[in-house]
């Protein structure tokens, strides 16, 4: 038989498949003429049946199960440089989706004009919201034209306190939208009769109101139509900023929305009954997990920074906090604050807060809620000369 070093060496390199064969050469007793030949024969036989089922069931796990983190940073940013995303590439191979495309945290311009409109489409899409979760179908709204097709994003929008705003909503429009159910469209900034201009209208049909923008604030708009929970959960929300008059000049004004996402069949609806439990698998600032921690938001050592602030719900909190500085104003549902280090919203709620990094480096951004971080709601500012690779660290 066999010599003990030789054992040894056939298990530490094949592992249990090395401990078979050996014991294929057992199978022979050792008195046999033919035992050494035949054993190693069985033992071959062992070896190349157990190296193929291993090989057929680790291709097997991999096409079904969950991609590693580094392969799923990969294909879930792949839309960064015009490639479209590979479902095969994470775990989800039955399922298509939209390539990523990292949404811009500058705000937006108010539209030109005396009046301002908005024309403010619903579409339904199949897009991943994190690089760890299976692809979703999310429910979203396209603001003037403005899609943000591979996160679960919808567009926002900037007037002006005293502006005349003009609406046209349109549920779905077109087939490539997607859209086989009723929808509507609240505005909290608006003070309107909501039974005729928050009405719920069948797909392809279209809404028009308008409304004076009397009240500032960082005001939620979502989809009214009930079980209001579930067009809510599946993506619904957005933001409607009405910036105050006379308000004093920063260097530099961003948006920042908390949204939740919650699990479902990969490339279907999610589970309402999740919603129900508030138990989200995915919670994100402007539509896609951990983004502006990948790619972080550039910013300059000394400028003055507003962030306009959104808790979009459906369920939970936002706590919204800056590692490495103190807020010098915040201004919460009108509640005018000084020297603060972290803001609470509750869904629906918004406003803004104002700061100066004073030394450069990268500062991270959280909401302190941190089992919601951890899915998520985690960002990064860096300031003017430091590679984004230092949000890494945190």
């Amino acid at each position: 038989m066999i010599g003990a070093r030789v054992r040894h060496a056939i298990v530490r390199r094949f592992g249990w498949w090395g401990a078979c064969a050996l014991c294929s050469l057992a199978i022979v007793p050792e008195h046999s003429k033919h035992s050494s030949s035949i054993g190693w024969y069985l033992a071959a036989l062992v070896c190349v049946a157990l190296i193929t089922a291993s090989a057929t069931i680790t291709s097997g796990r991999t096409a079904g199960a969950p991609q590693s983190a580094s392969a799923a940073t990969h294909a879930g940013h792949a839309g960064h440089g015009g490639q479209v995303a590979s479902a095969a590439d994470t775990g989800d191979a039955n399922v298509a989706f939209e390539a990523y495309k990292r949404p811009s945290p500058y705000l937006p311009a108010i539209p030109a004009g005396k009046v301002k409109h908005f024309r403010v489409v619903v579409y339904e899409h199949v897009t991943k919201v994190s690089d760890s979760v299976a692809p979703k179908r999310v429910w979203s709204f396209a603001v003037n034209g403005k899609f943000y097709r591979g996160t679960g994003l919808s567009a926002p929008m900037v007037v002006n306190q005293g502006d005349h705003v003009a609406m046209t909503f349109v549920n779905g429009g077109t087939k490539a939208l997607n859209v086989t159910r009723g929808h509507s469209l609240d505005l909290h900034a608006a003070s309107v009769p909501p039974g005729k201009d928050f009405e719920t209208i069948a797909p392809g049909k279209s809404l028009h109101f308008s409304f004076i923008a009397s009240d500032p604030g960082t005001f939620l708009y979502h989809c009214a139509t009930g079980p209001m929970i579930e067009h809510l959960g599946a993506g619904m929300v957005g933001m409607l900023l009405v910036k105050p008059r006379h308000m004093a000049p920063v260097d530099k004004e961003l948006w920042i929305m908390q949204q939740e996402y919650y699990p479902g069949a990969p490339g279907k609806d999610p589970d309402m009954a999740t919603m129900m439990d508030k138990a989200p698998d995915v919670v994100a600032f402007n539509g896609y997990a951990d983004q502006y921690k990948l790619h972080p938001i550039h910013v300059k050592r000394g400028e003055k920074i507003r962030v306009y602030l959104l808790d979009a719900g459906p369920s939970l909190p936002m706590l919204f906090h800056v590692l490495g500085t103190v807020f010098d104003k915040t201004d919460i549902e009108g509640q005018i604050g000084h020297s603060s280090q972290t803001v609470n919203l509750g869904p629906s709620q918004g406003g803004y807060v104002e700061f100066t990094l004073k030394h450069g480096g990268a500062y991270p951004f959280v909401t302190h809620s941190f089992a919601d971080m951890m899915r998520g709601a985690m960002g990064a500012f860096v300031t003017q000369g430091v590679p984004d690779s230092a949000a890494a660290a945190f």
